[in-house]
Parts: C-alpha cells; structure tokens; sequence
C-alpha cells in the first residue's frame, strides 16, 4: 500500500537537484508497481521528521528527510535514492567501515560514504519511534512475552530491536563493482546497494528473511532483532502516523508515479539487426529451454529455467548497433512492470528483451 503518495518536485534549474529528483522519482515508481495493492507492506515518499528530543548541537529540534519507507510487521526499510553515473567501488576502508570510489571519465574519486549518514537517519527514526512505542505498538505474541520479558525486561513490543534495514537505489546507468562484502561481523541484515529497478525484489527477498529472524527462537540478545514483529494493524498505524507529520507542499499534489522518469537519454523504438536477443529469442542457453521466469541480482537481470533451473543472463549487446553493457554502461536492462527493455546509450534503441506471459 502507499501510504504516502510520491510528490512530484518543481522542475529544477541545477543539473544536479535534478538528477536527484529524477533518481527519488523511478524509484518511487518501481516501489509503487510492485507494493502499491500489498495489504501488508507500506510505502512512504519523501517523509521530514523533526524530534526535540534529539536536538542539533545548536539545540534546535532534530530534524532528517527520507526519500522512502517500507514498513510492513517485521521490520523496516529506509531506502535512498543516488544519483550515480559511470562505476562505484565498494570496498573496506580497513577500520570497519566502507569507501565507495566513483570512476567516470577514466578518473577515480572518492565519494561520501552513505551508509554511515544513512545510519545517523536510521538511529534517529528508531529512536524517534521508541519514545511512542506505547501509542503505536502492543505488547510482544504471548509465546514470546516470557522470554522477552526475562531477556530485555519488557513484554512491550518497542523499536529498540526492529529491524531497521538500508537500502541504496542507485542510478539505472550506475555500475556497481563490489570488492567485498558489505555484512560486518554480528550484523543480522546489511545494507543492500542495487540499481533503481531491481530494489523491490531486493527488498522482497529482505522481506523474506526478517520473517525467518522474527521467530520466537531469535529472542536474545545478539540473535537477529530479538524476534521483533508488530500485528498487522500496528504495521498500518505506524505507517498512517508518520505519513501524517509531514506536510506536503499544497502546490504539488500527491501524484501517482504511472510512468517512470525521463531520465535524458534519447531513445527510439523498434527492433535491431545485430547479435543481441530479442523477445522472441528468448532461450536457456544450458538447454535451451524456454520455459523462463525473470530475477535479477549483483550483475542485472537474468532468466531462471524451468526445465534445468539454471540461470542465463539477459543479453547487454544492442541488436541495432552491437554495442554492449555491463563494463562501460552503454547498454542496460531496465523491467518497466511486465516487459524487460534494452536501452542503448549509443543509438538510443530501446527494444523488448523479454515479457513476462
């Protein structure tokens, strides 16, 4: 469900802002095809908390802006939007921590880590949530009220243990090369970097695994979240609650993200003549079985077969042109609800790989 619509941004005169609007905008837009009629999983666009309790060193209120939120009854998802061109590195800074490195133009340089500003915001909502647990939330399942109550003190259900998990979309064109992982030692759920359009079966699959961590078995400390789970109601209130403390600019009325952004690459339609796959060619390349279902992961999106259930990367060579992607961005894939595009920088073709039957 969305529970707090997109709000389209007035057009932007700096390059910069507005390509990070155009970034906050296509997520927006994938978030909402694959959440928008989920009755347990809640989206939230552009959300602004101010909190007095955690004043600014001048000792005005706290206050921090999210690009997006998932909450559904196990945990949380605090998703932001970059906008990024050319290759990012992640890679350890050697104290525990992360370096990303942008490589553009033949050149490297170092970029701001997000991950820990996105932990500041994190802590910040956690803390800012704790302080209402009592309005949002009830208390713990009764199978886990005993447990929890000798373990943590309490059988009332708080934000202290939620899982409260960060996720980096980063631009469709961005290519991200992974030196190691990202997981430190003792954490349950590590952020999770992806492109724009491969972010909602990213946090699916999170999805999946906070359930596996909220069973009564987990309680503890330093066992995932504490077997941390709101009812479903709770879910709903909490994300009803937070919708309603910002307010939205009159002049700009929540809009439904139909149609993803223009993201200034030209593009033109039709079908090409070269080495790439198109839609109809679509084939197992162990078998060639064409029985397929679509999933995507660190390196894009790939086809699952049915018949000898391996995977087959979804061909990054323009059919007009020959160009390819991966390594130098200038041809990607991008899922537009149930069709696969193949977009080429080079050309501009923008062709069908793949539609989900």
């Amino acid at each position: 469900m969305i529970a707090k619509p997109y709000q389209h941004k007035a057009d932007q005169s700096d390059r910069r802002l507005r390509a990070g609007a155009a970034a906050e905008r296509r997520v927006a837009y994938h978030l909402q095809c694959c959440f928008e009629d989920h009755p347990e999983v809640h989206v939230l666009h552009d959300l602004r908390i101010e909190d007095p309790e955690q004043p600014q060193p001048d000792g005005s209120p706290g206050a921090f802006r999210f690009d997006h939120l998932v909450v559904h009854r196990r945990g949380m998802f605090l998703i932001e939007s970059r906008s990024v061109a050319g290759e990012v590195t992640i890679r350890s800074d050697g104290s525990g921590g992360h370096k990303w490195v942008r490589l553009y133009g033949g050149r490297e340089t170092e970029m701001p880590c997000p991950i820990e500003r996105a932990e500041t915001r994190a802590e910040f909502l956690r803390g800012f949530l704790e302080r209402r647990r009592e309005e949002l939330v009830g208390k713990l399942p009764f199978g886990s009220r005993t447990v929890a109550k000798i373990v943590d003190g309490t059988d009332r259900l708080g934000f202290r243990h939620a899982p409260l998990q960060l996720v980096f979309a980063v631009s469709d064109y961005g290519i991200i090369e992974k030196i190691d992982g990202r997981k430190r030692p003792g954490q349950a759920f590590p952020p999770v970097v992806g492109k724009a359009d491969t972010i909602p079966d990213r946090v699916c699959r999170e999805i999946a695994r906070h359930r596996k961590g909220s069973g009564i078995l987990c309680v503890g400390r330093g066992r995932a979240y504490g077997g941390w789970r709101m009812a479903g109601e709770d879910a709903a209130g909490v994300a009803g609650f937070l919708a309603a403390l910002t307010a939205d600019d009159p002049a700009a009325p929540p809009a439904r993200c139909d149609e993803p952004v223009d993201d200034d690459i030209p593009r033109r339609s039709g079908a090409g003549h070269g080495d790439g796959a198109r839609a109809d060619e679509a084939a197992c390349r162990h078998c060639d079985g064409r029985e397929l279902a679509a999933g995507s992961g660190d390196y894009g999106y790939f086809w699952i077969c049915d018949s000898c259930g391996r995977n087959t990367l979804m061909p990054l060579v323009c059919s007009a042109c020959g160009a390819k992607g991966r390594r130098n961005a200038k041809v990607r894939i991008r899922n537009e609800r149930d069709a696969y595009l193949r977009d080429c920088r080079e050309c501009g073709l923008s062709e069908t790989v793949w539609t989900v039957a």
